[in-house]
């Protein structure tokens, strides 16, 4: 048959400064996701599929180094789309969204007066 596939998210998110250098944040989003058209596929009839995923995060900045032009270092992490499972069927069959775990570090550097 013939149908077309389609994927919705509709979120919000809020960060703020707890401390001086330390933002926190969380955002919330729902998906609904309709990859069978309400086809039947081995004699199980599929609907489309509804979640929602929750990501929390952090960034600390670190104070300037005394490196020539001054280098500010900071480290955050992203917790993102922890949620159910989501389901097509009623066959009783889930699968989980991809909850993804990031770490990251970066030094911001004046290297001229113009850069």
């Amino acid at each position: 048959g013939n149908f077309r596939s389609y994927e919705i998210a509709a979120g919000v998110s809020y960060g703020v400064e707890v401390v001086d250098n330390l933002s926190v944040g969380a955002g919330a989003r729902f998906v609904y996701s309709s990859l069978t058209g309400n086809s039947e596929v081995g004699g199980q009839g599929t609907f489309p599929g509804k979640t929602f995923g929750v990501d929390l995060g952090a960034i600390y900045q670190a104070p300037t180094l005394p490196l020539a032009r001054g280098a500010t270092p900071s480290i955050g992490f992203n917790l993102g789309n922890v949620g159910p499972a989501i389901s097509y069927s009623d066959s009783g069959l889930s699968d989980a969204i991809p909850t993804t775990l990031r770490f990251g570090v970066a030094l911001d550097t004046r290297l001229d007066d113009f850069n």
